[in-house]
């Protein structure tokens, strides 16, 4: 169901959002300085974004608030942006489904930073 979904992408972008720090933390221990603005998150659920960047507990959210709790308050302080795309465009669907050619293809050159499909 709808609510279902929402619950799963709050709470994988909230376990996302801590392997980002870490690797965040690593990296500004390697080389001060390295984050100097927000970092950018995707998700491709645009009630996944509003509920992070929103404060407060509602009915709908009360069952998940501890998912959202972590990245609500790296979004409040400023460590992290939550932005939308569309899910055609998102490159996190190659580890997540199967895709037909063009956005497998797609995807792949993304990630793999080849340039070329």
């Amino acid at each position: 169901s709808q609510s279902h979904r929402l619950e799963a992408e709050a709470a994988i972008h909230s376990l996302g959002c801590k392997e980002l720090m870490y690797i965040a933390q690593l990296l500004g221990e390697m080389k001060k300085g390295v984050f100097k603005s927000r970092i950018a998150t995707f998700t491709d659920n645009e009630a996944a974004v509003s509920i992070v960047k929103a404060q407060g507990v509602t009915a709908r959210t009360k069952h998940f608030e501890r998912w959202i709790s972590y990245a609500r308050d790296l979004y409040q302080r400023q460590v992290i942006g939550i932005f939308h795309t569309p899910t055609d465009l998102m490159p996190a669907d190659i580890f997540t489904k199967a895709l037909p050619y063009e956005p497998f293809i797609r995807h792949r050159t993304s990630l793999m930073n080849t340039g070329k499909a």
